[in-house]
């Protein structure tokens, strides 16, 4: 979505928002909605429930596990220990990749970083 700069009027007031510019943003939200399988109805119906724009856009941003790099989805993702969204088996391979790594290291006698 492009952002556009908020101009005043002489009262130090916003402007009106130009009109090509409030369709163009209307007609992007509802196709982001379409591809999220929300219709035209139920996406006003969310506007009327009280849902923010800023919500539905966080909502409908894809979300990437930061171990393998795909796209994760947000409803069976684990939450790791920074807060960011990965696979599960990701990170289950991560930890155990990290437990045999300072296993190997106290083995060669060598300090654990943890």
């Amino acid at each position: 979505m492009t952002l556009t700069k908020v101009t005043m009027n002489n009262l130090r007031q916003p402007a009106e928002p130009k009109q090509d510019v409030v369709e163009s943003a209307i007609v992007e939200l509802l196709e982001i909605a379409q591809r999220q399988g929300i219709t035209p109805a139920d996406f006003i119906q969310l506007l009327d429930s009280g849902m923010r724009i800023s919500g539905f856009l966080a909502a409908m941003t894809t979300h990437y596990c930061w171990i393998c790099g795909h796209e994760v989805s947000l409803e069976t993702c684990k939450i790791d220990e920074h807060g960011s969204a990965v696979h599960e088996p990701c990170l289950f391979a991560r930890m155990k990749m990290e437990t045999a790594s300072s296993r190997f290291g106290a083995s060669r006698g060598f300090a654990s970083e943890t």
